[in-house]
């Protein structure tokens, strides 16, 4: 069986080339499109998607201010969270098969520009409605700009080439979340006030709107006819239906689920339930940020040698084991938070070997709507993220109890269902001699099994 070359050439496209263009929406011939460097562009999709961690972050330390300025408690405040993430989820599932239909480059370009003004108008909110209102829309500008980060890498690469470029821009990304909180702090407290952080995130936006306008090629094969909300739904349901592909969205959902766990009862059982000072907890948060960096660029190295898949397999055994020593850890009456918390650490830093892994392997499947695909698998992973750290939270009189238990039921049904899904259907494809086919064939194909 010949091996699929991990390289393939940028796609001849009509797509708008330049931002006039963009905006009037007007086609152009085709042009064939420069090779663009793997780093240069990893670093600019990171740009791009760092939007997100940047707008639920840094806002962080401003909230109780927040509340104040707006009339309400910190905790309707905080709400607002939660209406990012599902906005942010909306915006993938809507943009998505838009950004297969007229390209990459119109629609991350359009969602920076709607991030951009949310957030400038933010600065300006008078209402706790107007607040929440706007953050749902700076949220779908956000989800626009993540689902296409992840097509144009799969319209690139491929496999293993595929799986490092994922783990390369989930490096870059990470430095967002390190010193966001820092700086909305600083902000906040030295340069005027909450206001200041929405002024920020503006000013971030424009930058990128301007390298993302001039640099990221267009790397979309575009069809050139309409599509109803029929032919999207369709789209979706071979999504969903592809029982490989369900297996690997099951393992970062669950992945997803057990960190939002993690962040959203971390500080109470930190700083109320194990009495931990609260610049030693800032220390914990930075160490978590920091294993993560780990894992991934461990993920690099060892995509030099195995496929994505198997170092996926490897990465979810890990948080189930780790996810079991933090259960009997708590059963047996150890816990505490230097005994705890490295446990549930190390399972959120195992995220480094799945995500990317997954990410590629599931748009290995789907080559001619991979914005469609990023974007169901978007919308699960932080949806199920969202339900994880709702259950958490609903429950937390029982101190650590249900952050251990939901940890290794994740780490359960994310083995179990990879096992049962994805590596069931790669033995049924291996013996009917599906693997040698082309994977547009593939995709078809997979509807069938």
């Amino acid at each position: 069986m010949s091996e699929r070359p991990w390289h393939r050439p940028l796609a001849v496209s009509n797509a708008p080339t330049d931002c006039l263009d963009i905006l009037m929406m007007r086609k152009k011939g085709g042009a064939v499109l420069k090779r663009f460097a793997p780093r240069r562009l990893a670093r600019l999709l990171a740009l791009m998607m760092a939007l997100t961690p940047l707008a639920t972050d840094a806002y962080l330390p401003a909230i109780p201010d927040i509340a104040r300025y707006l009339g309400t408690e910190a905790s309707a405040a905080a709400n607002s969270m939660s209406l990012y993430l599902l906005g942010f989820a909306c915006g993938q599932v809507i943009f998505g098969p838009i950004s297969d239909r007229i390209g990459r480059r119109p629609v991350a370009i359009g969602g920076i520009i709607v991030f951009f003004l949310s957030s400038l108008a933010l600065a300006f909110s008078s209402s706790l409605m107007m607040f929440c209102s706007l953050r749902f829309v700076e949220a779908l500008g956000g989800g626009a700009c993540s689902v296409n980060a992840a097509a144009v890498v799969r319209d690139r690469f491929s496999g293993r080439e595929s799986a490092r470029m994922m783990s390369t821009m989930t490096m870059i990304l990470l430095l967002a979340p390190l010193g966001a909180p820092s700086l909305g702090a600083l902000l906040n407290n030295y340069a005027g006030g909450w206001q200041a952080i929405f002024l920020f995130l503006a000013i971030y936006a424009l930058v990128a709107l301007t390298l993302v306008s001039r640099k990221l090629p267009e790397t979309a094969v575009l069809s050139g006819h309409a599509e109803g909300l029929a032919t999207i739904a369709r789209r979706y349901g071979r999504v969903l239906g592809h029982r490989a592909a369900l297996g690997y969205i099951i393992a970062v959902a669950c992945s997803y689920a057990g960190i939002f766990s993690f962040l959203s009862a971390s500080s109470y059982l930190c700083i109320n339930y194990y009495k931990v000072p609260e610049w030693i907890y800032g220390l914990m948060f930075t160490g978590n940020i920091i294993l993560v960096l780990g894992a991934n660029r461990l993920n690099l190295s060892l995509l030099k040698h195995h496929s994505p898949h198997d170092i996926l397999k490897v990465g979810m055994m890990l948080q189930l084991g780790f996810g079991v020593m933090a259960l009997l850890t708590v059963a047996l009456r150890l816990d505490a938070a230097w005994t705890l918390m490295p446990l549930v650490i190390i399972f959120s830093s195992m995220n480094g070997l799945i995500t990317a892994n997954a990410i590629s392997s599931m748009l290995d499947y789907f080559p001619s709507m991979s914005a469609t695909a990023t974007a169901a698998l978007g919308c699960i992973q932080f949806s199920s993220g969202g339900i994880g750290s709702f259950i958490v939270n609903a429950f937390g009189d029982y101190g650590p109890w249900p952050l251990v238990i939901m940890l290794t039921s994740v780490g359960v049904i994310s083995n179990v269902m990879f096992r049962l899904l994805s590596e069931a259907h790669a033995r049924t494809t291996s013996r009917e001699g599906l693997a040698e086919k082309p994977h547009a064939e593939l995709e078809d194909s997979s509807l069938r099994t």
